[in-house]
C-alpha cells in the first residue's frame, strides 16, 4: 500500500469542509490535529479520517433531538414525555402512556417504535387468551 501524501490528506478534510492544522505527516497511523466546519478541533490518524470518521462533537450534536421533538413522538402515540431538558438520545427519560402507566427509556429506544411495557405485556397476555378460544371456535365448526 502505498503512503498518502500531505496533499491528499488535506484535500480529505477539505472534502468535509474542514482543514488539516498539523503541518507534518508521517504515517496514517499516527495521530494528526483536525478542524471541522464549525471550528471544533480534536486529534485522529488519517486513517480513520479516510475511513469517514470525522468530527465527533458535529456528529452528537446531530443525534441530540430538541425536547420539542420528544413531546411530539410521545403525542403521536397519545402520551406525554415527562422532561422538561433533554441531555442526548442515549438518557433514559420518563414518558406516560395515554393509559396513565410511566416507566423510563431512551429516545432512541421510542423513535425505533418501543412503547409502554405495560400496555405491551397486557396486549400480549390479551393475544395467549384470545388464539385459543378462536381456535376452539373455529375447530368446532
Amino acid at each position: 500500500m502505498r503512503k498518502l501524501t500531505l496533499d491528499e490528506i488535506r484535500a480529505d478534510a477539505a472534502r468535509r469542509g474542514g482543514k488539516l492544522v498539523t503541518e507534518t505527516y508521517v504515517d496514517s497511523l499516527t495521530l494528526m490535529e483536525w478542524e471541522c466546519a464549525q471550528g471544533h478541533r480534536w486529534r485522529a490518524v488519517a486513517h480513520s479520517i479516510r475511513q469517514g470518521h470525522w468530527c465527533k462533537r458535529c456528529a452528537d450534536e446531530k443525534l441530540r433531538h430538541s425536547v420539542a421533538a420528544l413531546h411530539a413522538i410521545a403525542a403521536e402515540r397519545g402520551g406525554r414525555c415527562l422532561v422538561g431538558s433533554y441531555s442526548n438520545s442515549q438518557t433514559k427519560l420518563e414518558w406516560e402512556c395515554k393509559q396513565g402507566h410511566t416507566w423510563l427509556a431512551t429516545f432512541n429506544s421510542i423513535k425505533q417504535g418501543s412503547w409502554c411495557p405495560e400496555c405491551r405485556a397486557a396486549s400480549k397476555g390479551e393475544r395467549s387468551f384470545i388464539a385459543p378460544v378462536m381456535g376452539a371456535l373455529s375447530s368446532a365448526d
